[in-house]
This record gives C-alpha cells, sequence and structure tokens, in this order.
C-alpha cells in the first residue's frame, strides 16, 4: 500500500510543466481532497492494524500455552523415560559393580604381594616411632613424678638430721645425683610467677635455696610453702618444721621456739598420725633447743611431755621420737650432772625397746648405749681421785659404747668410736685410742671436723691430767685426716 501511495503523489508532478494556471487550480482541489482521503485511509489502516496486533496477540498466547501443555505432556514422558533408563543403568551398574569388585580385589591383592616387605617395614616404623613416643612422653612423666618423690625424700633425710638433734646438726651432703633433681627443680619454676606456685613449687624453691646454703630464703620459702592453698596439713606442719631448721642454722633459737611452738600451737591435739608425728618432732626438737640454751629444767620438762603424749603408741614413727626424746633426758641429765637419774632414764629406753627388731628403734637403743658410755666416762673424770670407782664408771663405758657399735646401723658413727676412743686411753691403751680415734674421723657420719671439735668441748669438762695426751692424740690425728682431705675438707 505504501508503494501505491507514493507512486499516485509522483506521477502528477512529472507533468507539471505542461499544465495552466485553471488546470493547476483545479488540480490543487482535487489533491486537497485527495490528502482527505489519504488521512481517512491512514487512519482506517491504524485501527486495521491494532486490530491485527491484538488477533496476533491472543494467537501468539494460544500458541504458547499449547506450547506447554505439550512440554508439562514431554516432561511426563521424559519422567517415565528416565525412570526406566534409572532402573536399567541400576541393572547394569549391579553387574559392572561385581565386575569392578572382583576386579579391585584382584589389583589389590597383587599389589599387596608386590609389596609385603615394604608394607611390613613401614608399620614395624610406625610402631617403633609410636613406642618411642609412649616411651618419652613416659619418661617425661615418671621424671616429673621421680622428681617430687625426691624433694619430699629430701625433706625427710632433713627432718631425720632435726631429730637425731643429740648426734650434733650435721646433715647429710647432697650427692651429685641429688644435686641434679634440684637444679631441675628450680629450672621448672624459674619462669613461673609466685602467685601461680603450688606447695612443691615452694618445697623446691626452699630446698634449692638450702644447697646453696642461702638458709634466709630457704625459711622464707618454708614459710610460704606452709601457707600454700594446696598444701595439706601434714605438708603445712613440716614445712614449718622446715622453718624451724633454718633458724636453727642461722643461730636464732628464739625464732627456731616460736615456730615449734605455732607448731603445737597448730596441731597438737591432732589425733591423725600424719600430724601427730610432725608434733611430736616439733616438741623433741624443742626440748634439744632449750637444752642448747642452757634451760635444761624446761628441756627435761619437754621431754616428759613427748613420753605422756606418745609412750604408749604402737606406731613405729612415735615409738621413734619417743626413744629420743629418752636420749636426750638422760644426755641432759648428765649435763646437769644427775647420772643417776640419766641412767635410769637410759634403762628405762633399753627396757621399752632394747628388743625391738626395727632399724628405726635398734639406731635409738644405739644412741641410748652411747648415752650411757658418755654420762659414765664423765662420771669417771669427775670421780678421778677414786681409781677403783673411776676405773669402775670407765670398763662398764667400754661395755656400752662397744654394744652401741655392735648394732648395725651404727658401726659408721663417729661420735661413737670417738666417745671409744677416749675411754680406751684413760684405761691406759694409747695405741688403741689412737687406731680407734683414726677411724672415728673417717667415720661416714659424725666423723671429720664435727667429732674433733666435740671432742675438744669433752676434754674441757672435768679436766683432768690424763686429759692433756688426749689432747695430742686428737690433735696428731687431726693433722694426719687432714693431710689425707686436703685443705677442702669441710664434714
Amino acid at each position: 500500500m505504501g508503494l501505491l501511495l507514493g507512486m499516485w503523489i509522483h506521477t502528477p508532478l512529472a507533468n507539471a510543466n505542461y499544465a495552466t494556471a485553471s488546470d493547476l487550480t483545479t488540480l490543487e482541489r482535487l489533491q486537497q481532497k485527495d490528502v482527505e482521503l489519504l488521512k481517512q485511509q491512514i487512519e482506517s489502516a491504524k485501527e486495521t492494524q491494532k486490530t491485527d496486533a491484538a488477533s496476533l496477540t491472543q494467537q501468539i498466547n494460544s500458541v504458547n500455552k499449547r506450547v506447554d501443555d505439550q512440554l508439562a505432556q514431554v516432561g511426563v514422558y521424559l519422567t517415565i523415560y528416565g525412570v526406566m533408563v534409572t532402573v536399567l543403568l541400576v541393572g547394569m551398574g549391579f553387574v559392572a559393580n561385581r565386575q569392578a569388585k572382583s576386579d579391585a580385589r584382584q589389583v589389590a591383592t597383587d599389589w599387596f604381594e608386590e609389596n609385603t616387605e615394604m608394607i611390613v617395614k613401614k608399620v614395624a616404623d610406625v610402631e617403633k616411632k609410636a613406642n618411642e613416643a609412649h616411651q618419652a612422653m613416659d619418661r617425661s612423666a615418671k621424671e616429673i613424678e621421680d622428681l617430687e618423690q625426691e624433694i619430699r625424700r629430701r625433706y625427710d633425710r632433713m627432718s631425720e638430721g632435726m631429730d637425731a638433734g643429740v648426734q650434733g646438726r650435721a646433715t647429710t651432703p647432697l650427692s651429685p645425683a641429688d644435686q641434679v633433681v634440684i637444679e631441675k627443680a628450680a629450672k621448672r619454676i624459674k619462669s613461673k610467677p609466685e602467685n601461680q606456685y603450688t606447695f612443691d613449687d615452694w618445697s623446691s624453691r626452699a630446698f634449692a635455696a638450702l644447697d646453696k646454703q642461702d638458709h634466709e630464703e630457704a625459711a622464707w620459702s618454708f614459710l610460704k610453702a606452709s601457707q600454700a592453698q594446696d598444701a595439706t596439713d601434714q605438708q603445712k606442719a613440716n614445712s614449718l618444721l622446715g622453718r624451724a631448721f633454718m633458724f636453727d642454722r642461722l643461730g636464732r633459737p628464739d625464732a627456731v621456739l616460736q615456730v615449734y611452738d605455732e607448731v603445737l600451737r597448730r596441731y597438737g591435739e591432732a589425733k591423725e598420725l600424719a600430724l601427730q608425728e610432725p608434733v611430736a618432732k616439733a616438741l623433741v626438737n624443742k626440748g634439744f633447743t632449750l637444752g642448747d640454751l642452757g634451760r635444761h629444767e624446761e628441756a627435761i620438762a619437754v621431754y616428759d611431755e613427748v613420753l605422756r603424749r606418745y609412750g604408749e603408741a604402737k606406731e613405729l614413727a612415735l615409738q621413734e621420737l619417743v626413744a629420743n626424746a629418752l636420749v636426750n633426758k638422760g644426755i641432759t641429765l648428765g649435763d646437769l650432772g644427775r647420772h643417776e637419774e640419766a641412767i635410769q632414764v637410759c634403762d628405762e629406753l633399753l627396757r621399752r625397746y632394747g628388743e625391738a627388731k626395727e632399724l628405726a628403734l635398734q639406731e635409738q637403743v644405739a644412741k641410748a648405749f652411747n648415752g650411757l658410755g658418755f654420762t659414765l666416762l664423765m662420771a669417771a673424770k669427775r670421780h678421778w681421785l677414786d681409781r677403783d670407782l673411776a676405773r669402775l664408771n670407765l670398763d662398764l663405758a667400754r661395755k656400752h659404747l662397744e654394744r652401741a657399735l655392735a648394732i648395725r646401723p651404727m658401726p659408721s658413727n663417729g661420735m661413737v668410736l670417738g666417745n671409744l676412743a677416749y675411754v680406751l686411753y684413760l684405761l691406759g691403751d694409747a695405741a688403741q685410742a689412737q687406731t680407734t680415734f683414726d677411724v672415728a674421723l673417717r667415720a661416714q657420719k659424725l666423723g671429720g671436723k664435727s667429732l674433733y671439735e666435740g671432742i675438744l668441748k669433752d676434754l674441757e669438762q672435768c679436766p683432768i691430767e690424763p686429759d692433756a695426751g688426749m689432747r695430742e692424740l686428737v690433735e696428731a690425728a687431726w693433722q694426719r685426716y687432714q693431710g689425707d682431705q686436703g685443705p677442702a675438707e669441710t664434714t
């Protein structure tokens, strides 16, 4: 339609050069009509196009619906077909799977046969590494356990030194192995804040300080151990005993007595053996400290308190402390010149424990024999002018000292040997006295310097004429001992 319209419009213009004015006017009117008609036709065409567009849209929607319906139907068919295919594939897969399993089993069997040696070696290597790891963990755990046990063992050994006050204040030196343990314990807590310390940490610190002879630090650490929240009452009581021992080393007897009184105040009425033992130790050591201060009557009263509280105890630990109290009481009475009473006390100890089989009690019995021997030695010096009485006392003293040495725990005790050497010299056997004193200086327990200084003090008690010769014997033996030991001897 557009093409025909264009041709119709342009055709008149082709003859324009030949038309007259009248023709032009007529033509203009005709064109005007044609334009109007053309407008009408255009509007009619627009309406027709609109109608055609609406119809076409309806047709398209109808087609789309039919397509959707067909697609839905196809979906149903595809679903049914898919199920069928799936079932078919499952069946085919089952067969293939059985075949695959069979093939895989054969491949695995062939591979294992070819690599058996390598597999065995790999498994062995894994087992070896696992065992090594377990062993390393076990060793680490055991090292910590051993360390804690060693700390407690060192405490027990220190406590034994305190209990044996009758033998002096010497303590057993640390062995190299002990030193390693203490150093490990010190390193373990070095980077740990003090507010996180446990009882074991404070105990480790106390022993590390003790081994360095830092008694102030050790005393403070034992105090902190006694205040640790995780400490038991027994550990607290034992830590206080350790603190008292440090004050003793520092030469502060008043502080020592205060600590023992604190132990008695806190735990004096306890019924548990775990607490009765440190209480009994505090009493025995308090008596020893009072005796050192010359407060002998108070010391005797404290030893009697031990007998009153624990004299009928069946527990070995308490029996040992009762025996120790009797030994110390006998020595104290001897120092007061009350020799008959001293002998009665030693007899009481022998009556109670003389036939005991336990080594701890046998050692106390040996101390009693040594105490009797020393008391009789001093009695002989006091009655030196009565030669028969003096001789009788010396013979009895020798017998008791030899009985002490006959008990298994005591042969290496330098104090007993030193007393025996003194008795032998006063009995006139200088040669045997010299041999015995040489052995005494080299004894494992209470020999060396502590024996040398102790025998010189004994020579000053009730001095008699033969003491000058005994002093010469002691000095000569000491010179020989120093020559053998070298200048570093500090026992």
